[in-house]
């Protein structure tokens, strides 16, 4: 399939959106320079190899892809080839958007989930993208459209080039993974992951959440001259951080829950950040990223 931009632009900025490939944004530069991770050299092949992607109704990994809702068992999605034990990262990213409203410096793109495949619940899913001079506020809002209620999650899993950057936010606690990456214990977080007074990135190999999150990170590369700063809406309690070695990125994903947080809740979890939507009800939040020239 071939997949065509959908480009904004505002001043030095600008935003190739891929609406066929998981909504997905391909790139976002200042004066050419990403700010995100550019696409592969095999070009536009699946939106998990992007600059960033949304997570919708979930984020990160349900343990097998099961859990108990309501006294009934449901299957998440599908298990694998991202993670061949785990559903991971909902729907969003698998499926086309449709662009219903676009203009030279903003794009709302939606998509519509029947619950046939995948989560196991109908609701519609809507990100808004609205770029100005000086950075991208990504909205997001999902709404129950299924006759049942169902937990629900929403995050953004940005891409950001690993060279040269160094990560500053705050968060005092983490959660301790097992060997397939599913969530232990909540942790005070160890000098070695306190990013509060920054961290060189290149440094770093980390896949975890973090919790009591301030909402605010800064990705900063000092060689090019530029910063970048997370902000994010009361929703996204949380942030995953995951820097794989040998890679040339590393990520720092604003989300409304834990990893596993379904079931995590089902086993006495209190701060899981699931949060449950009636038929008709939406769950909605909004992140900036704002672009400083140091």
């Amino acid at each position: 399939m071939n997949h065509s931009l959908l480009t904004l632009a505002s001043g030095p900025l600008v935003l190739d959106l891929v609406p066929t490939l998981g909504g997905a944004v391909a790139n976002f530069t200042h004066d050419g320079t990403p700010l995100f991770r550019p696409p592969p050299a095999e070009g536009l092949v699946a939106a998990r190899s992007l600059g960033c992607y949304p997570l919708v109704p979930f984020s990160n990994r349900i343990k097998e892809g099961r859990f108990r809702y309501g006294g009934v068992r449901y299957q998440a999605g599908p298990v694998g080839p991202i993670d061949p034990l785990h559903a991971i990262h909902g729907d969003g990213f698998r499926h086309p958007w449709q662009v219903v409203a676009s203009g030279p410096k903003a794009a709302t793109l939606v998509y519509q989930h029947d619950g046939a495949e995948g989560w196991p619940f109908s609701y519609r899913a809507i990100q808004h993208f609205d770029l100005s001079d000086t950075g991208l506020t990504v909205r997001m809002t999902l709404t129950n459209e299924d006759i049942r209620a169902f937990p629900a999650g929403l995050g953004l899993h940005p891409f950001f080039p690993k060279a040269g950057a160094t990560l500053t936010t705050y968060a005092p606690t983490f959660w301790k993974s097992d060997e397939t990456r599913l969530p232990l214990l909540e942790m005070p977080v160890p000098p070695a992951w306190d990013f509060a007074g920054g961290r060189v990135m290149a440094e770093i190999e980390l896949d975890n959440c973090f919790a009591g999150w301030s909402r605010r990170a800064i990705v900063r590369w000092r060689d090019k001259g530029l910063s970048l700063t997370m902000t994010a809406d009361p929703i996204f309690g949380k942030v995953v951080i995951y820097s794989p070695m040998g890679q040339d990125f590393f990520c720092a994903e604003p989300v409304t829950h834990l990893n596993n947080a379904i079931n995590l809740r089902a086993a006495g979890v209190s701060d899981s950040g699931v949060v449950d939507l009636s038929p008709g009800e939406s769950l909605s939040g909004a992140v900036l990223f704002a672009v400083e020239e140091d």
